[in-house]
């Protein structure tokens, strides 16, 4: 068949991390971010004392803290977003590094339709092979935009 681990195994990524992210962690953003910006509306008149990088005293409002947090989750939902498309991209048929060596596109075609028949996310994008298999062997460039979600 011409199939290798070194694509399957990243489209397999691919998938796996689209379907978490686009069902479990934009939802869980969206609705994090909605309960800051409340809460951002909630405290707009509790006056509170910020400190400067040189400590000094400044006052500020809690809402206007709580609003920043609310606009920093907004800003890491843009990013994961934009980052989808990417994600959609199936390295299938890439075989080893990238070249298609070895392997027929069809069959990357055939199993890319196999394969999300169950699994497509549910949104407006759809899976389909990379025009260019090596970027789509290369995950790590998904990492930056979920990191802020972690720390």
């Amino acid at each position: 068949m011409g199939q290798s681990s070194n694509d399957s195994f990243p489209t397999a990524m691919h998938i796996s991390c689209a379907k978490v992210v686009v069902e479990t962690t934009l939802p869980g953003l969206k609705k994090l971010h909605a309960a800051l910006d409340a809460k951002a509306d909630e405290f707009s008149k509790v006056i509170k004392i910020g400190r400067t990088h040189c400590q000094d005293a400044t006052p500020l409002t809690l809402g206007q803290e709580f609003g920043g947090y609310a606009q920093q989750i907004e800003y890491g939902i843009e990013r994961i977003e934009r980052s989808l498309p990417a994600l959609y991209r199936l390295a299938l048929g890439g075989t080893a590094v990238g070249t298609g060596v070895s392997s027929r596109t069809i069959n990357g075609y055939f199993s890319v339709s196999a394969m999300t028949v169950g699994t497509h996310c549910q949104n407006s994008h759809s899976y389909c092979l990379s025009t260019m298999y090596l970027p789509a062997l290369i995950t790590a460039q998904y990492g930056g935009g979920l990191r802020f979600c972690h720390r």
